[in-house]
């Protein structure tokens, strides 16, 4: 958290993102996913929760790290998106 301190207070919205995202996008240089959730309540400004993750396997992976994001990065693939 010392590197974004401002996900200290979003434990709750980070494993709801992960469990039902808007969209995921890929970073096609580190193979990292990022799931992607907006809220329009977040404190300071409507944003979207980034949670970046691995997967080890389809039933297995890890969180890198979560952040606050105005909108979903341009130079990432959106690989999946919730209809």
């Amino acid at each position: 958290m010392k590197e974004h301190p401002e996900m200290k207070d979003q434990y709750e919205r980070v494993l709801e993102t992960l469990d039902s995202p808007d969209l995921i996008q890929i970073d096609d240089v580190t193979g990292g996913l990022l799931a992607l959730r907006f809220y329009s309540l977040i404190p300071d400004s409507r944003k979207f929760v980034v949670v970046v993750y691995l997967e080890v396997s389809n039933s297995d992976g890890f969180i890198t790290t979560a952040y606050l994001r105005k909108q979903p990065s341009s130079n990432k693939r959106i690989i999946w998106t919730q209809k």
